[in-house]
């Protein structure tokens, strides 16, 4: 088993979003041979001055101390047909990385993501639109179609392909959604032998975050624009009371309101089409034969 203590980051949770990359990493966390960043995505390979955040990132990593990996989980690496630069950044960086890949059934990921997007303000924060070049529509239809995080980040296939570029097979760990959450012990235990590492350590899961979709809400700009109003200085110089009615006046400012998360039968089949080779490719890859995600024989209603 590797046992040699590293000061550079070896280990990338890359993605894709909404497919488990909360929990794994805290999971990931908890063997005593890993620390993960303290900070779960903090996007260092991400836009032209990655290699300044490079050189400032070892504030994440200030817990660590000689442990055989350091991680980190950033998403959006795994967006690799918006951001194709990634992949060979973190190679250059370190080529003796590991890469880990989470997926999920497309369905399930599109209909996740768009309550995600909602809550983070997608359609309205300025930083995400500076991001992707657009806003994301709020009409679930329209996001799916036209905003990249929907269909392109689940093109599946075509991301490890472009890692594999770069990466060696071996190097390249992609796990199912639905494994790892129906059974954690059994897909950790893998992922641990995977990496060298003592692979029969129990772990408490448990206590791990799971960043669900339920109970999600609508994000609500108005406090934000609020704030961009008014300085900081003078909030704070502000009377309480003042203050409360500021914060009563902006509960009754309208929010946009989500649209059911469903496509049309021709939407659906759409999808389908164009997720149906990076599902091929995806299986072929592994190995699967069985279908576990019932995409091709199993027909969902519209």
């Amino acid at each position: 088993m590797r046992m040699t203590p590293v000061s550079k980051i070896n280990l990338f949770v890359i993605g894709a979003s909404k497919c488990g990359t909360t929990f794994l990493h805290d999971v990931l966390n908890m063997h005593p041979n890993i620390c993960m960043s303290e900070v779960k995505e903090p996007y260092i390979f991400f836009g032209d001055n990655y290699q300044i955040k490079l050189d400032g990132c070892e504030d994440l990593f200030s817990s660590c101390k000689s442990e055989v990996y350091r991680g980190e989980s950033s998403p959006v690496y795994s967006e690799t047909i918006q951001f194709p630069d990634i992949p060979r950044r973190i190679f250059e960086y370190n080529p003796d990385a590991r890469v880990i890949y989470l997926i999920r059934e497309p369905f399930s990921r599109l209909q996740s993501v768009y309550k995600q997007t909602l809550s983070t303000g997608h359609w309205v924060n300025e930083t995400i639109y500076g991001r992707y070049g657009r806003k994301m529509p709020m009409d679930f239809a329209d996001a799916v179609f036209s905003y990249p995080p929907f269909i392109d980040a689940t093109k599946y296939w075509t991301h490890v392909q472009r890692y594999r570029e770069f990466f060696p097979d071996d190097a390249i760990s992609v796990i199912f959604f639905e494994e790892l959450v129906n059974d954690p012990e059994i897909t950790m235990s893998s992922v641990f032998q995977w990496l060298g590492i003592d692979n029969r350590i129990q772990l408490a899961f448990d206590d791990a975050q799971q960043n669900s979709g339920e109970g999600k809400t609508v994000y609500n700009p108005w406090p934000s624009r609020l704030h961009r109003v008014i300085p900081n200085s003078l909030w704070q110089a502000m009377p309480k009371n003042l203050k409360s009615l500021a914060g009563r006046f902006i509960k009754r400012l309208p929010v946009p309101t989500a649209f059911p998360a469903v496509l049309t039968a021709e939407q659906e089949a759409l999808v389908r089409e164009i997720i149906t080779p990076e599902v091929q490719g995806i299986y072929q890859y592994l190995g699967v034969t069985d279908d576990p995600w019932h995409f091709f024989n199993k027909l969902r209603s519209s």
